[in-house]
């Protein structure tokens, strides 16, 4: 089987009937980087050449089909720094059509499983039609993307528990009706959570009034937030 993208890429397969199926045995070549390769053409042309001799030649082509390349989505998932307790984060989810592939024909799905630890919000991406359900978020769209492209990216936005703590990670998953290559299919992303930082105040308080060639008190209460973390090194006072 040989396969040749819109975008001039080319594959070769064989199938040595072991029951494996075929096994790509060349490529992917990009034809644009050779030197001299010339455009792709608009039209596919066969031809058979004659015999000489004087008895007939017969000459036969079996099982030839020329279709169209199906589509080889792939998806990409990533976060922007450390996630804290009690604080938001977000995810962007990536989905990309191979360059050797064919367009998409049908309905792309993305399904997002948030771990156990963060709350999927609100999704949002250009184009898709997103809805959550418990820890999972799904996206659809069904608009043709070429080989060689993307969509525009998912955002996921998660609220972080204040008990959270750890790595916690996330999977992606994308499909095509008519993309069969389980290849780059499932992404997974690991996010580390934070230690909270501690959130220190001080106040000062001193009793009655202090009189001259006397003596007075002041009283200093340091206190930490509730929903700060825990103080880790010498808590400093200057008066």
């Amino acid at each position: 089987t040989i396969k040749l993208s819109t975008k001039n890429v080319l594959s070769v397969y064989l199938n040595y009937f072991n029951g494996k199926g075929p096994v790509r045995v060349l490529g992917p070549i990009d034809l644009n980087t050779i030197k001299g390769q010339p455009p792709l053409p608009p039209t596919i042309k066969f031809g058979l050449a004659a015999a000489t001799g004087a008895a007939t030649a017969y000459h036969e082509i079996e099982g030839m089909t020329v279709t169209g390349l199906p589509p080889d989505l792939n998806i990409a998932v990533s976060h922007s720094g450390t996630f804290t307790p009690g604080q938001t984060g977000s995810f962007q989810l990536n989905v990309a059509n191979d360059a050797g592939a064919g367009p998409t024909t049908g309905q792309a799905t993305v399904v997002f499983h948030v771990p156990d630890g963060l709350t999927p919000q609100s999704p949002s991406g250009a184009g898709w039609q997103c809805s959550v359900a418990g820890q999972a978020v799904t996206c659809t769209r069904s608009d043709t993307l070429n080989n060689g492209s993307a969509y525009p990216p998912i955002d996921v936005p998660v609220a972080v528990a204040s008990a959270a703590s750890g790595t916690l990670t996330a999977t992606g998953t994308v499909s095509d009706p008519s993309d069969s290559d389980p290849v780059g299919k499932t992404a997974v992303d690991s996010v580390p959570i934070g230690a909270l930082s501690p959130d220190i105040s001080i106040t000062s308080t001193h009793s009655g009034n202090f009189q001259p060639g006397g003596t007075g008190t002041y009283v200093f209460n340091v206190s930490n937030s509730p929903k700060a973390g825990p103080t880790t090194g010498p808590v400093t006072v200057t008066f």
